[in-house]
């Protein structure tokens, strides 16, 4: 059985401690949220954990939910699927344990079978549209009732409640659960279902967030160039858990072969072209340092999205390029020294103006041009 995370064992006593995310301390209020099981079983302490860990991402959910809806007549097909699948993998998650004893298993199926019973009977009823609105919601997505999209998510959350009662009538028989619809079929309590969210709405999401409203027009101009190249080389219309390590690596191999400003200098032309034509001419190619900027720019975007909880991972953690390589410059020799002050531009004895101090000033503190330039003649 996986391990939870945050759960921990102090003497002998089970706790689960979860950190609140810094964007909505202000709401929920606390640093970190604990809960006791007290002494139970290793195995017990997982399931209570796992309970108490959806509850908390629901809290969290809920919380950022005035900060990123969606409005109804933006939710496409695939969207509205994986709303399914994602309810369902709630359900899953939430299912009761199967009971040891005869008589009370015995007592769930039947339960169980009640259940599935009131939702294949009834089509869409009051109590699943207020079941559809309530997990809208908690998944952050604004619909309005009486829509043909809210009618599609009403459908959706009864698919899931099929699916979900159908496995749970074969886990209580002590049958391995198969599935039944295919619209599941990849979709387990331990196994959620793969986002729909694309790498050029997530980009759109990340650059529009509120916490990054006081970036510099400067920084987000910089961003903005290279999202662009890195959509170019990914894919905008890759999904995001589809994006692995092994694709960022490709990427960050290509641009090692691109010539410093790309996407300005060839306009129009995939960059995997560009990439193969500087490699054909031996044309420079930018530097590490600047490949390292676009990579770190990846990272981000991924660090962002797994706080907001739309991914799970990271891909590009950790990920480095090749070393920058070290400076060539050396200091002036002493001839090159004289040779430089032997010109007549910088000759002392005809003017005193910057022509005299700033190279001197340079020669003195070795501070920069630009920093001498800076200076107050005070």
């Amino acid at each position: 059985m996986a391990n939870v995370a945050g759960l921990k064992n102090r003497n002998g006593r089970w706790t689960l401690r979860v950190r609140v995310p810094d964007d909505v301390r202000p709401t929920i209020k606390k640093l970190e949220i604990s809960k006791s099981f007290g002494a139970v079983p290793y195995l017990e302490a997982c399931r209570l954990g796992r309970l108490e860990r959806t509850a908390i991402d629901q809290l969290f959910a809920e919380a950022r939910a005035d900060q990123r809806q969606l409005p109804a007549a933006d939710i496409s097909e695939s969207e509205l699927r994986y709303l399914a699948r994602s309810y369902f993998h709630r359900l899953e998650v939430g299912a009761a344990p199967v009971p040891l004893d005869a008589e009370e298993r015995l007592a769930s199926e039947r339960s169980n079978l009640e259940d599935l019973m009131a939702v294949l009977q009834d089509e869409i009823d009051v109590s699943m549209q207020s079941t559809a609105i309530a997990f809208a919601k908690w998944a952050k997505v604004s619909v309005t009732e009486g829509t043909p999209a809210f009618g599609k998510l009403c459908a959706g959350v009864r698919q899931a409640e099929i699916e979900h009662h159908s496995r749970q009538a074969s886990r209580l028989a002590l049958q391995h659960p198969g599935f039944d619809d295919p619209l599941f079929a990849d979709v387990s309590a331990s196994t959620p279902p793969l986002s729909q969210l694309t790498l050029r709405k997530a980009v759109g999401l990340y650059k529009t967030a509120p916490e990054r409203s006081s970036v510099s027009a400067k920084t987000r101009a910089s961003d903005t160039f290279r999202f662009t190249a890195l959509m170019d080389l990914l894919g905008p219309d890759t999904l995001v858990a589809k994006i692995g390590r092994e694709d960022i690596r490709r990427a960050q191999d290509l641009l090692l072969k691109l010539p410093p400003h790309a996407p300005k200098r060839y306009r129009g032309m995939p960059l995997a072209e560009v990439a193969a034509l500087a490699v054909e001419k031996g044309l420079p190619t930018m530097s590490a340092k600047s490949v390292a900027l676009y990579i770190e720019c990846l990272s981000a975007l991924f660090r962002w999205l797994v706080r907001e909880e739309r991914t799970p991972r990271n891909p590009a953690q950790g990920l480095k390029g090749p070393p920058a390589l070290k400076s060539t410059r050396r200091p002036f020799t002493i001839t090159e020294i004289n040779t430089l002050f032997a010109a007549q531009s910088f000759d002392g004895a005809k003017q005193r103006c910057w022509q005299f101090w700033l190279p001197r000033i340079a020669l003195f503190t070795g501070m920069r041009l630009a920093e001498i330039a800076g200076l107050k003649a005070s």
